[in-house]
């Protein structure tokens, strides 16, 4: 549950400051708050969860990828706003 907890804020604060580079400025959406886009990804996390299969990764491999998603998904949004200049 911890694990889960931590995730969801964490992807939540990359969720949102992904929301405010491409989803405010272009689509006229208001920006997301941070708690917003932590529930946001909480729900995501529920509606995409797969318990039919059983994991094959280790608990460390699963927090390793957690925890590398957000700075590469922020690595490549910076680098497309910069590049486009979006």
């Amino acid at each position: 549950p911890l694990f889960v907890l931590f995730s969801s804020v964490y992807h939540g604060w990359g969720f949102s400051v992904l929301w405010g580079w491409f989803a405010v400025p272009y689509l006229h959406v208001p920006q997301l708050t941070f708690a917003q886009a932590s529930g946001l990804m909480l729900v995501f996390g529920w509606f995409s969860a797969d318990t039919a299969q059983k994991p094959t990764l280790s608990m460390w491999e699963i927090w390793r990828i957690s925890l590398m998603k957000v700075p590469i998904f922020l690595g490549c949004g910076w680098l497309i706003k910069w590049f486009w200049g979006i």
